[in-house]
């Protein structure tokens, strides 16, 4: 399907979203990730990324986290779902 659409980097962040407000995808709540949010990041990495985050990328996403606090954890999750990296598994 995404064959046919000319942009498909659009079309890919179209089917990551519906995919993420689908009923039934269970993420976790703003609480549980603003309540350990160092083990939110890592769980993140090794979910999506299938590695540990390095030091300095803990230490930024925290910090991100923390400052923004109207941040979601399906926002996170989006964010890594589409990014290159991530592609590339």
């Amino acid at each position: 399907m995404s064959q046919s659409i000319g942009d498909k980097t659009l079309a890919q962040e179209l089917i990551v979203s519906n995919f993420m407000n689908k009923e039934g995808v269970q993420l976790p709540t703003n609480e549980e990730m603003r309540a350990d949010i160092p083990t939110f990041v890592e769980d993140t990495y090794r979910r999506f990324l299938l590695r540990y985050p390095t030091e300095i990328e803990k230490e930024f996403f925290a910090n991100f986290i923390e400052a923004r606090t109207d941040l979601s954890p399906e926002l996170v999750y989006y964010a890594f779902a589409i990014s290159n990296e991530y592609q590339f598994y």
